[in-house]
């Protein structure tokens, strides 16, 4: 018998962009755009900028994908890792109402760093964010 993580899997790994209805579609823009704001607070105006950005200096190995606003690039895990971080430090990012979760500060960071890394389409930015917050909602219920 398949797992429900197997199902979801196999579910993730067969979704084509032109299978996501367009209001799914609207919403990731809508909280990538949301992200993009609350990310440039959090580098501004966050005590955490600073702190964040001197470790990723002494941690990174490869120059893969960038931290936005520095000029930096990192490896993608630990670029994602400081967006998130910077975008979360302001706590203004969005909430999932049932769970405990901040979505965007988890999902995008780590959709633009890889997507980044591999050259690929805001399309495939955009269907990274469905999955990412597909997952991440159904696990922090």
């Amino acid at each position: 018998m398949e797992s429900y993580l197997e199902k979801l899997s196999a579910f993730y790994s067969n979704l084509k962009i032109d299978g996501i209805p367009e209001t799914v579609m609207d919403k990731a823009k809508l909280s990538l755009l949301d992200y993009l704001f609350v990310y440039v607070v959090g580098f501004h105006k966050g005590t955490l900028t600073q702190a964040i950005l001197d470790y990723i200096k002494h941690k990174r190995k490869n120059f893969e994908s960038s931290i936005m606003l520095t000029g930096m690039k990192a490896d993608t895990e630990l670029a994602a890792f400081a967006s998130g971080l910077i975008a979360h430090s302001v706590e203004l990012d969005d909430g999932h109402r049932f769970g405990t979760a901040h979505p965007a500060a988890v999902v995008i960071p780590a959709a633009l760093a890889e997507v980044e890394k591999q050259n690929a389409t805001l399309g495939k930015l955009l269907k990274a964010i469905v999955i990412g917050y597909d997952v991440m909602l159904r696990l922090s219920k």
